[in-house]
């Protein structure tokens, strides 16, 4: 294929501009290296470092969006989505030892995963010269949905098939699974009893429950047992689509 398309070029296209093509297209398959299949990524997104963020497969990133990895990393990802993920408009992500999106993550618009933030130990050097710190890791687990601008921040992992509520703040602390958050700071309001088939009062869940609960393993297994193929929402995804009646 790369063969008949150089020998195609070639024989049809300006010597001048014959080695800006080839290089653009080298350029542009090396940064889909690790971008899955049915992936749509808007064209106002902005990846930094995309060598070091893979996507998974059937998964979709809302215009004006940010991927940002702070500090580059040899032969390995700082940043990885999973498959059949969602991230709204405007969502941003910068990560510092690592960020973590498994799969079937929702987000809705505004969201901000921060794992890194600047250098403010000095205040006698202008911030934008301090760098960045690198030492937190953000977890976000099977089938999470975030509500809009919901702000994750530090060192957090939040449990599989979680909700958390529009505008709510979870910085350094942990989310056990099938939590519902809301607030600033962060509270739990409900969790997910399998046996009632319902979200119940948090105050009310007790150790049995607790033990009533899929591995995130198990879980995953089923959502893709249930749901093999997943339509997901390119049109919503940005102005490339065009207005929808």
């Amino acid at each position: 294929m790369l063969k008949k398309f150089l020998i195609y070029i070639s024989d049809h296209i300006p010597k001048k501009i014959l080695p800006w093509l080839v290089s653009s297209y080298y350029f542009f398959n090396r940064k889909k290296k690790y971008i899955g299949k049915g992936t749509y990524i808007d064209p106002t997104v902005q990846l930094i470092r995309y060598n070091n963020i893979f996507i998974g497969h059937h998964s979709a990133i809302c215009e004006g969006s940010s991927i940002n990895v702070q500090q580059e990393k040899n032969n390995d990802f700082a940043i990885k989505i999973g498959n059949n993920c969602y991230l709204g408009h405007r969502c941003f992500i910068s990560s510092g030892k690592s960020v973590i999106l498994k799969d079937f993550v929702t987000t809705a618009r505004d969201c901000k995963i921060l794992g890194s933030s600047h250098v403010v130990s000095n205040p006698l050097l202008p911030y934008i010269t301090t760098g960045t710190t690198h030492d937190c890791s953000i977890e976000i687990g099977v089938n999470c949905f975030l509500g809009t601008s919901v702000m994750i921040n530090g060192n957090v992992k939040i449990g599989h098939g979680s909700v958390i509520g529009a505008n709510t703040f979870i910085n350094n602390e942990d989310i056990p699974p099938f939590s519902m958050v809301v607030g600033n700071p962060s509270r739990i309001i409900k969790r997910y009893d399998m046996k009632l088939e319902k979200w119940i009062n948090a105050k009310n869940f007790i150790q049995n429950d607790e033990n009533n609960l899929p591995t995130e393993e198990d879980y995953l297994l089923s959502l893709k047992n249930k749901f093999p193929k997943i339509p997901m929402f390119f049109h919503a995804t940005g102005k490339n689509y065009g207005d929808l009646p």
